[in-house]
This record gives structure tokens, C-alpha cells and sequence, in this order.
């Protein structure tokens, strides 16, 4: 799903809101839900977007929601040689900034993109 509104404009309440819809009427379903946001912005927009959405947690009927920020190794002082895993969780939100994904970037030299997704597909 994308969002796309100017700045401002609620988005990310929206988001949270719908996802919070999502995690309820789930309830019982012996299928877990797994969230990944993807920012187009590396820099400060997905540390902004984890503060809000713990912000609003409790406008939301799941308080408990795990939300993690996901801290491209690609775009710190980070060094590649060490190893990473991203470990998804029942209702877990991952928010990503787009350094995260490419050819040059850590995670995607050692499959811990792909890695992600196959622990998603067996969740």
C-alpha cells in the first residue's frame, strides 16, 4: 500500500490507525501479521516516523504494537563485516529508510532482506 499526501496531512496517523484495524479484525486467525514501511528518505524521516507512531499508540486499540527501527548498517559507521539478522514478530512494525535496500548495501550483500522475507513467508 502506498501513501502519498503533503506533509502534514496525517499519513502517518492514517497508517496507524489502519494497521491497528488490521491487527483487530485479525484476531483468531491462526495467520500473523507482519508490517514492513519502506521510506523514501534515508535520513531523519524514518527515526520521525517511528517517534510519531509510538506517539499515537495510544489512540490505538493495540497498545501493544512493537514498532523497531531499522537502521541501515550501509549508512553508519557500522562496519560490513559483521552479521545481521532482522527477526519479525507477531504485529511488529519495521520501519526501513531506503538505504536499507540495493546492490552495495550490507543487507542486501548478505540476504538479510531476503532472509527477512523467507521468516515472514514460514510466520
Amino acid at each position: 500500500m502506498v501513501f502519498k499526501a503533503p506533509t502534514g496531512s496525517g499519513k502517518t496517523f492514517m497508517m496507524a490507525k489502519m494497521i491497528d484495524q488490521m491487527i483487530s479484525l485479525n484476531e483468531g486467525n491462526p495467520k500473523k501479521l507482519f508490517f514492513i514501511i519502506a521510506t523514501p528518505s534515508s535520513a531523519e524521516l524514518p527515526r520521525q516516523f517511528y517517534n510519531k507512531l509510538n506517539d499515537y499508540k495510544s489512540y490505538l486499540d493495540n497498545k501493544d504494537l512493537k514498532i523497531e527501527l531499522v537502521e541501515s548498517p550501509s549508512s553508519s559507521n557500522k562496519k560490513g563485516d559483521q552479521s545481521y539478522h532482522l527477526e519479525p514478530e507477531e504485529n511488529k512494525i519495521m520501519i526501513f529508510g531506503k538505504s536499507s535496500f540495493g546492490k552495495k548495501r550490507i543487507f542486501t550483500k548478505q540476504g538479510v532482506i531476503d532472509a527477512l522475507f523467507d521468516e515472514v513467508r514460514r510466520m
